[in-house]
């Protein structure tokens, strides 16, 4: 299950990140072919500006989904709800009085990063636009959050594709047809996000989703202090980010011209494509792991950890091949004609990939100790990249050959790895019971447990059952009970089998522990969608679940049937 919940989330991840990053070309190119050179100019320049603002939504929503994550996989929904509700409502509000003072402020605000007569009117028309209509991209994207790690990454990457179309609808409307200008292009932004909006609002606020939407929230100012203290590392991480991005590109610059400028830019494009997957594989984990977490399912986690970096790995090593073996075909991809150039571009773009291995398996690590609480350690992963970096680079900027300058990137990234071993190692004396290096939880060696996968058959179930017997009479359960908890899993597996439509040779996950003075069995199957808890199916097996039961729920998230069977002891 733990493969079907990875492969349906990091394929719905990653279709969209690039449908924002098309979203982002398409918009460039209607605006240079049918306005100017100048207003794209405008854009560009404006875009950081931009995307700092709107990435205020990582403050609010970020960490909060995080957290709600943890909710759902406890069942604890009203807890989730009361996160989201917060989230949501102090998301609105903040969007609302950033959007009213940059628009009150916005000749200020531009004149900070542009001086060009050529472009200011641009600029100026295009962030007026703009702001005034920050509600529609902050509030789309901390609704996306939220159905994520409800399970839905499918229902976001469906939104996101219908915003990028509705964007390019009303480029064309705007900026083609009626000739609005740049500012068109702003407008036709918001209303994609709109879009985005209506399509998300049925399953993030409707009855299948996990959240309830409380106006009137108790405790909460505790929760949102919660939930921007764990939002504010995502948005640092940003913030660090941009900085040292500006520091790189300026040291180079000063350093080796513009041909350095064009060697990092194919350079940049393979990291792009290593990190458009190790983004999607760090989203799968925070959504999928946080889920598992809260059910307390530490092997799960552990096993999700493995296949996430072994995505990450198998990418990167490739990419590095490729950048290594035939540096040239990206030299004259993007342009260069030059053979000094060329020469250049292979000497760098080589040394520079190598960096590529340490840096996508270290860039997924804040993920994982974000999910499981060590603010502290994804603070000192995150930048130390950046900041080794940017010394690297700046001692041998210094250096007798300037191309030497290139080193500075595999230095950085086995540097970080390092680093991260031996701080990790330091923090984790102050735990027990973890695992080392991705710290892990292994408390289930000390729970009562019982984790098996049957095939989905008659036989599968039988032979379920006796492991379940045997498990549920060598712990505080009488016969009579432990009979009573059988035949209720029993209903349970029995109604799988006939009716999922999943063949013999599909697995059938089932999960059992004590906790609390409580057992609690967990059944998950990728078959068809069925809630066994509704009122209509309530006759005879079933109805007998809910009679021997405590608590009997059911959830369907990343594709697959979640059914929870809580017995007191």
């Amino acid at each position: 299950m733990i493969n079907q919940a990875l492969k349906s989330y990091i394929a719905a991840s990653i279709l969209t990140i690039m449908v924002v990053q098309l979203n982002s070309v398409i918009d460039s190119i209607v605006v240079g072919h049918f306005v100017n050179p100048d207003a794209l100019a405008a854009i560009t320049l404006s875009a950081p500006v931009m995307t700092l603002i709107v990435s205020l939504y990582i403050l609010l929503a970020g960490g909060a989904a995080l957290l709600a994550g943890k909710k759902i996989g406890e069942r604890n929904y009203e807890q989730a709800s009361r996160i989201f509700s917060v989230s949501m409502n102090s998301l609105l509000t903040i969007a609302l009085l950033v959007s009213g003072l940059c628009v009150y402020f916005c000749q200020d605000i531009v004149a900070l990063y542009c001086d060009d007569a050529r472009l200011l009117p641009y600029v100026s028309q295009y962030m007026s636009v703009g702001f005034a209509c920050l509600i529609f991209s902050m509030f789309a994207q901390g609704m996306s959050q939220f159905t994520n790690v409800d399970g839905k990454p499918q229902v976001v990457a469906r939104s996101m594709l219908c915003c990028v179309v509705a964007n390019i609808v009303f480029d064309i409307l705007f900026v083609a047809v009626l000739g609005v200008g740049v500012g068109g292009s702003a407008v036709a932004s918001a209303l994609g996000y709109a879009v985005c909006i209506l399509l998300l609002f049925p399953y993030t606020f409707g009855k299948k989703s996990s959240y309830r939407y409380i106006m009137a929230v108790p405790q909460a100012a505790a929760i949102l202090k919660e939930n921007v203290k764990n939002g504010v590392i995502m948005l640092l991480m940003i913030l660090f980010g941009a900085i040292a991005t500006f520091v790189i590109n300026s040291i180079i610059l000063s350093t080796l011209g513009a041909d350095g400028m064009f060697i990092v830019s194919i350079a940049g494009a393979l990291m792009a494509i290593g990190a458009l997957f190790a983004s999607g594989t760090s989203q799968a984990f925070v959504a999928i792991g946080s889920m598992l977490l809260g059910q307390k399912d530490y092997r799960g986690v552990r096993m999700l950890f493995v296949r996430c970096l072994s995505i990450i790995a198998v990418v990167s090593v490739v990419i590095t091949v490729i950048g290594i073996l035939k540096p040239d075909l990206f030299a004259l991809l993007f342009g260069a004609k030059s053979e000094t150039l060329i020469a250049n571009a292979q000497v760098g773009v080589r040394i520079i990939v190598m960096m590529l291995i340490p840096f996508l398996i270290v860039n997924m690590m804040p993920a994982v100790y974000q999910v499981l609480g060590h603010l502290k350690l994804v603070n000192v992963v995150s930048f130390s990249f950046y900041g080794i970096l940017v010394l690297a680079l700046w001692i041998l900027s210094r250096s007798v050959a300037p191309s030497h300058i290139w080193y500075a990137y595999p230095i950085a990234g086995w540097s970080c790895i390092i680093l991260t071993v031996i701080v990790v190692s330091i923090y984790q004396r102050k735990l027990s019971k973890i695992q080392r290096f991705t710290l892990i939880p292994t408390l289930d060696s000390d729970m009562e447990l019982l984790e098996l996968s049957m095939p989905c058959s008659a036989e599968g179930v039988k032979a379920a059952l006796d492991e379940l017997k045997a498990f549920f009479t060598a712990h505080p359960l009488g016969t009579e009970q432990s009979d009573e908890c059988c035949g209720a899993v029993k209903e349970i597996l029995d109604n799988i089998v006939v009716h999922s439509g999943l063949s013999e040779q599909c697995l059938v996950d089932v999960r059992s522990f004590y906790e609390n003075q409580q057992l609690i069995v967990v059944i998950k199957d990728n078959g068809k969608p069925f809630d066994p808890t509704r009122p209509a199916y309530q006759k005879a097996g079933l109805s007998r679940v809910s009679a021997h039961t405590a608590k009997f729920e059911y959830k369907y998230m990343f594709k697959q049937n979640m059914t929870f069977l809580t017995f007191q002891i």
